[in-house]
């Protein structure tokens, strides 16, 4: 019973307006599953943060894009119901983006705008909390793309986990 009152109340609240002499009603339609997966994934292709090469990517900028990233999948997700399957993916990214910022920040290496300057072990935290998120990030990336049967640009899917091999 629940589900169906969940229903009729999703439909209500997409309803903009109601016109009278004949009848006539506005309505926004929900997003589809596979429209905001899609735009979630363009968005992320062109996020250099998920796929550079190591030896380019620099904390003070990874750490921004980190944020950009949040910002845009937050305003995407406002669009979704909490409990559908691509907002619950796009949370995963954000959460992996924060955490991310957070690990940058404990070892105070948001504020290096080159890696060069690092030391060897503050490369290797960088390196490491980068590859964190990108494998993060790339499992989740993984599920919409496999899910929704979308099409992805060669530079982020050379960047996904491979599947294990079938035995």
């Amino acid at each position: 019973m629940k589900q169906r009152w969940q229903a009729w109340e999703r439909i209500a609240n997409g309803i903009t307006g109601i016109s009278i002499p004949i009848f006539g009603v506005s309505w926004n339609p929900p997003t589809l599953q596979r429209t905001a997966a899609e735009r979630a994934i363009t968005y992320l292709e062109s996020r250099g943060l998920l796929y550079a090469e190591f030896q380019w990517e620099n904390p003070d900028q990874c750490y921004e894009d980190a944020s950009g990233v949040r910002d845009d999948l937050t305003r995407q997700m406002e669009r979704l119901t909490r409990d559908s399957p691509v907002f619950l993916q796009l949370d995963a990214i954000r959460n992996a983006c924060r955490v991310f910022r957070d690990l940058l920040r404990q070892k105070n290496l948001e504020k290096f705008s080159h890696h060069s300057e690092l030391s060897d072990k503050q490369k290797s935290d960088f390196f490491q909390a980068l590859g964190a998120l990108r494998d993060a990030c790339g499992k989740q990336i993984m599920i919409l793309v496999v899910e929704y049967g979308i099409d992805i640009a060669p530079h982020l899917a050379a960047c996904l986990p491979t599947p294990p091999a079938a035995e």
